[in-house]
C-alpha cells in the first residue's frame, strides 16, 4: 500500500514543480513570442518608411535644378543685405537710382510652416520706362517679390520726364 502513496506523491510533486517553475516560464516565452512579433512589425514598418523616404529622395533628384532655384526664390533666412543688393541690382539695371530702401520683418506662421516676411519700402527716381523695365525685372528676379504698391510724384522742378517712385513690396523667406 506504500507504492501508490509513493507514485500519488511524485505525481504531485511534478504537478508542484509544473505549475510553479515550468509554467511561469511558459508564460514569459509566450510573451517575449509576442514581444518578439510586435518588435518584428515595428521594424518592417520603419523599413517600409525608410525605403519609402529612400524613393522620394531618389524621386527628388530629379528635380535638383528647380529645387535650388526655390531655395534661391525663398531662402532660409531673410538675408537682408543679399536682397538690398538684389533691389539696387535690379533699380540700377532698369536705369533708376535708388534714393532710400527700408524693410521690416514679419514672422507669420500658415499651416505648421513659419513663413517671414519682409515689407520693402523703395523709393527710386527716374523715369517711366525705367520703372516698367525695374517691375519687369522683379517678375524674373531670382527671389520671390510681391509689388504690392506703386505710387510716383513728377518734380514741379527739374527734368520733365524724371519721375520719384514709392514702390512696396514683399519679399519671403522661412
Amino acid at each position: 500500500m506504500n507504492r501508490p502513496f509513493v507514485i500519488i506523491g511524485i505525481v504531485v510533486i511534478v504537478l508542484v514543480i509544473l505549475a510553479f517553475w515550468v509554467f511561469p516560464m511558459y508564460q514569459d516565452f509566450q510573451e517575449l513570442s509576442v514581444e518578439l512579433i510586435e518588435k518584428d512589425a515595428e521594424l518592417q514598418n520603419r523599413e517600409d518608411y525608410f525605403s519609402e523616404i529612400q524613393s522620394i529622395n531618389d524621386r527628388l533628384k530629379i528635380y535638383e535644378e528647380e529645387l535650388a532655384k526655390l531655395h534661391a526664390a525663398i531662402p532660409n533666412d531673410s538675408s537682408l543685405p543679399s536682397l538690398y543688393d538684389l533691389v539696387q541690382r535690379l533699380s540700377s539695371e532698369s536705369g533708376l537710382v535708388l534714393r532710400q530702401i527700408s524693410a521690416i520683418e514679419d514672422t507669420k506662421t500658415v499651416s505648421g510652416i513659419q513663413a517671414q516676411t519682409i515689407a520693402v519700402s523703395l523709393n527710386l527716381e527716374g523715369s517711366y520706362d525705367g520703372l516698367k523695365a525695374f517691375l519687369n525685372r522683379i517678375q524674373t528676379a531670382p527671389r520671390l517679390l510681391d509689388v504690392t504698391s506703386v505710387g510716383f510724384v513728377s518734380p514741379a522742378t527739374g527734368l520733365p520726364f524724371q519721375f520719384q517712385f514709392a514702390i512696396f513690396l514683399n519679399a519671403f523667406s522661412y
